[in-house]
């Protein structure tokens, strides 16, 4: 049996609960395995944000910090895996390849399909290395062929990642209100 991880409250989630000035943040204790399921739909429901604000910066730097949250937890499983290397990494990856010319002439519609499609394969096997690639090119070129300001989606990760120490990687509400 794995070891139980500390998530945070997920932001949606806390902008609905009531300020309570004071109180501690509410953390639950999730197996590891169920918080890779819910950091996968995690990742579809910020694909969902970019399909409804296409050039949006932040809903980039958003999906990305998750993916990165992932990339955590698996790549180390990966064979010929080294943080040594940051090209694999969300972020590093995901710029050089919105350099590139796009290969699909249309931002969404089949890109964003082929999106959640690339999360579910990625789903089925974490440890296919290939899939979660796949997933940062289909990004980036669906957020070059939207317009997204690319060039200042480092700042805006890195801002996120200041604010928040980058994504919370809690997607469970514990209710607090009995």
């Amino acid at each position: 049996m794995t070891a139980a991880t500390q998530w945070r409250v997920p932001q949606s989630l806390r902008d609905l609960k009531p300020h309570r000035p004071g109180e501690p943040e509410a953390l639950v204790a999730v197996d590891r395995n169920v918080g890779l399921a819910l950091l996968l739909h995690k990742l579809h429901g910020e694909l969902f944000e970019i399909e409804e604000e296409p050039d949006a910066t932040e809903e980039y730097a958003d999906f990305l910090t998750v993916l990165q949250s992932l990339y955590e937890i698996v790549a180390p499983h990966w064979d010929g895996w080294s943080f040594d290397d940051p090209a694999g990494m969300p972020l590093p990856l995901f710029m050089a390849v919105a350099a590139e010319p796009s290969p699909h002439p249309s931002p969404f519609g089949s890109v964003t399909g082929d999106i959640h499609r690339g999360i579910e394969r990625f789903g089925r096997d974490l440890l296919d290395s290939e899939a979660y690639v796949d997933i940062v090119r289909m990004l980036a070129h669906a957020a070059s062929a939207a317009g997204a300001d690319t060039g200042q989606l480092p700042a805006v990760y890195t801002d996120k990642a200041k604010r928040s120490g980058g994504f919370d990687k809690l997607l469970l509400w514990h209710r607090t209100d009995f």
